[in-house]
């Protein structure tokens, strides 16, 4: 899966809330390869006081996202 420097640093943050089950359904190494590429200038926090989908992510990144646990759902 071919992931943008930008997109990385989105789902690195995203993966922090996840819980263990969600987790789980991540293919081996993802948080080691996203780690690897992600772009070291581009700050991206959670908002805590929106929900999920309500967050302004990019639009690769909700893509990623929806294939990630689609395919293992």
């Amino acid at each position: 899966m071919n992931v943008s420097p930008k997109c990385a640093v989105e789902l690195l943050e995203i993966i922090k809330y996840l819980d263990n089950e969600l987790k789980e359904m991540l293919p081996d190494n993802f948080e080691e390869y996203l780690n690897n590429i992600k772009d070291q200038n581009y700050f991206f926090q959670i908002d805590k006081n929106k929900l999920l989908f309500e967050q302004d992510f990019m639009d690769e990144t909700i893509e990623i996202l929806m294939r990630l646990f689609e395919y293992n759902a």
